[in-house]
């Protein structure tokens, strides 16, 4: 399994869960964390997009802010994509039209 050493990580789950996380030298601390009634439950597919700006970390799901965070952490750095199922078998992730944009 890939781990995290540095940085912000953002998760949904198809039960309504989300989740902001921030890694420092690889230890964990939850930003926000929670189930969200505006994340369609079972739905098949999902919009999401992230905003990061001066501190403020925004979690959206099809349109709808579900969480934002305060952390002024890590200023800068790379984009990954990660996926992982918690139940047995997994499952099958597909990314499409991933958009990346400096906010200058």
């Amino acid at each position: 399994p890939v781990r995290l050493r540095r940085g912000s990580s953002f998760e949904i789950g198809p039960d309504g869960f989300y989740r902001i996380v921030r890694v420092s030298a690889g230890e964990q601390l939850v930003l926000a964390e929670g189930l969200s009634v505006d994340i369609d439950i079972g739905k098949k597919t999902y919009q999401m997009e992230v905003e990061c700006a001066l501190g403020r970390q925004s979690l959206h799901v099809d349109g709808k802010e579900i969480a934002q965070a305060m952390d002024t952490t890590h200023t800068g750095g790379d984009v990954g994509l990660l996926a992982h199922s918690y139940t047995r078998g997994g499952g099958e992730i597909y990314f499409d039209d991933l958009k990346v944009s400096s906010l200058e």
